[in-house]
């Protein structure tokens, strides 16, 4: 039996929010608006490991190539400035790290902004 991932296209997307509340749908396709809100402050967390699009070093990577300049601009708004090689961390855990941090800090905004499409729209995109 072979298992296939899902892979997104992170330029479909346009923006790292548009990506973000792609991946909060993606998620939550078919939960109840109850559901959706437990899902975004709960389980959209890293060490939940409940981000499908966010679990492999691969996918992580990807994202933050992909959206490099909008999480620097967000870590410095945020003032978060991981060191490579202060933290001891390899690029591939740098920037698993980055996009976790992106995704973290918008979700809840992200959704936020866009509750009412949650609320009448459940299926999944």
């Amino acid at each position: 039996m072979t298992i296939q991932k899902e892979e997104f296209v992170w330029d479909s997307f346009g923006t790292l929010e548009q990506a973000v509340l792609s991946l909060i749908k993606h998620n939550t396709g078919g939960y109840s608006p109850e559901d959706i809100e437990t899902y975004v402050e709960n389980d959209a967390i890293c060490s939940g490991g409940g981000v499908s699009g966010l679990i492999y070093y691969t996918e992580t990577n990807q994202f933050y190539d992909d959206f490099e300049d909008a999480i620097l601009e967000l870590a410095k708004e945020y003032e978060f400035y991981p060191n490579i090689v202060k933290d001891g961390l390899c690029v591939a855990t740098y920037k698993n790290n980055m996009a976790w941090f992106a995704f973290e800090s918008l979700v809840e905004q992200v959704y936020e902004n866009n509750v009412e499409e949650f609320n009448t729209n459940t299926t999944e995109d």
